[in-house]
């Protein structure tokens, strides 16, 4: 093998390299890219789960709250049942009623009846849903709740019944109903919901679902929630806006210059390649002359 040839196929070798290095070195940026959002997306769910879980402990303690109260006598008529039940409307926006439910399983009693007058005197022995959850409280004797169902007093909510029982037999229950959209705003904040898409699902009925980009998404992160007997799984996702914080076009540029660069290593190469052939044959045709 000449020496041209070998500096040619050292130049074939060194372009070959370059372009490897290239691609890997890019790939690598485009990892950590991507290693960067999965992190970020990673926290908020962490921090979104743990303040969902606590908003719901907080609403759905206020059976508790209601059940030590009339254990306790201090709620042994229909106003002491509604003056506290004003207060836990006035801590949570998003509780739409706080009824009283009789052993017949009819609402006997709703605060406020304002907005919520197609619920009094509801029937829920006869819907499938709370008919479950409040033959489940009673025999479990704890709170448990519906998957979303479409509300007497419209739209979709969640209803939760918790047993009241005096000297062992149940006296009725309280029920608690409540939207789960405007919790979920105020948990996820306005600011976050810019960087991230929420959606949160109970089995696969729909609880809230964040407008945004659809289809999947590699970043996307599930976890389940335990609500009152039931199993929601909250999935959240990065938007768009967010994935292109963490992109630059380092590995875009890597990319170039390395192309580049193999191309100015193999030009060089090829170059002095030709050079050396030429000298060759100069030197030939001095020997032939002399």
């Amino acid at each position: 093998m000449s020496g041209t040839q070998r500096v040619r196929k050292v130049a074939v070798a060194s372009a070959f390299l370059a372009i490897l290095l290239t691609i890997l070195v890019s790939s690598m940026i485009r990892m950590a890219q991507a290693d960067r959002v999965a992190s970020v997306v990673r926290t908020f769910s962490g921090v979104f789960t743990a303040k969902m879980e606590e908003q719901l402990r907080a609403r759905l303690s206020l059976s508790e709250i209601m059940q030590q109260a009339i254990a306790n006598g201090l709620v042994e008529n229909p106003d002491d049942f509604r003056s506290l039940s004003e207060t836990f409307h006035h801590r949570f926006k998003d509780l739409q009623a706080v009824n009283w439910v009789g052993t017949t399983g009819r609402i006997e009693q709703v605060t406020p009846l304002e907005g919520n007058e197609e619920a009094l005197g509801l029937d829920l022995l006869g819907l499938v849903e709370p008919r479950l959850a409040l033959e489940d409280s009673a025999r479990i004797d704890r709170l448990r709740i519906t998957p979303p169902i479409t509300l007497a007093q419209g739209g979709r909510g969640l209803t939760a019944y918790a047993p009241v029982r005096a000297n062992g037999e149940i006296t009725g229950y309280i029920n608690l109903v409540f939207r789960i959209e405007p919790m979920i705003k105020t948990v996820l904040g306005e600011e976050a919901a810019d960087s991230f898409n929420v959606s949160v699902f109970d089995g696969t009925e729909p609880l809230y679902v964040q407008e945004g980009e659809t289809g999947s998404n590699p970043h996307a992160i599930e976890t389940p929630i335990e609500v009152g007997g039931r199993t929601w799984t909250t999935t959240i996702t990065p938007t768009a806006a967010e994935v292109a914080k963490a992109q630059t076009f380092l590995d875009e540029a890597i990319l170039v210059a390395g192309f580049l660069l193999s191309i100015f290593l193999a030009t060089i190469l090829n170059g002095a390649a030709r050079n050396r052939e030429t000298l060759a044959k100069s030197e030939e045709r001095f020997s032939l002359a002399m």
